[in-house]
């Protein structure tokens, strides 16, 4: 009975300190610079144009933001984003659910125009 307690104690504890590893994995800038980059390309695979992220910010699993975002297409900027946001309520995410709290955006500007020929620069 006692071996049956070590055994489960030890699997908790390295259970824990897995979960403790990981969560603090992902405060570190080679990971968040991975993530963008892997955000970029997932982006970018499924836009006519170009995803130019700047930096990622925050814990990532409660409150995040990203900076300097820039859409581009045919070498044109169709859109600048500064400053993102999203707050989240963490507990939700157990009950397979996403509660956004905050969505701040900062300064975003569009830069659309139709050319001579009608066609649109996106």
């Amino acid at each position: 009975m006692k071996r049956v307690l070590k055994i489960i104690s030890f699997f908790l504890l390295g259970l824990f300190i897995l979960i403790l590893t990981i969560a603090l994995f992902t405060q570190t800038s080679f990971f968040k610079t991975w993530l963008l980059n892997e955000a970029e390309k997932q982006i970018n695979s499924s836009l006519n144009g170009h995803v130019r992220i700047g930096k990622i910010r925050g814990n990532l699993i409660q409150d995040f933001s990203i900076s300097n975002t820039l859409f581009t297409s045919q070498g044109d900027t169709i859109a600048r984003l500064p400053s993102l946001r999203l707050a989240f309520k963490p507990v939700r995410m157990l009950q397979k659910q996403i509660s956004v709290q905050i969505v701040a955006i900062d300064s975003l500007s569009f830069f659309i125009e139709q050319e001579e020929n009608g066609r649109w620069n996106f």
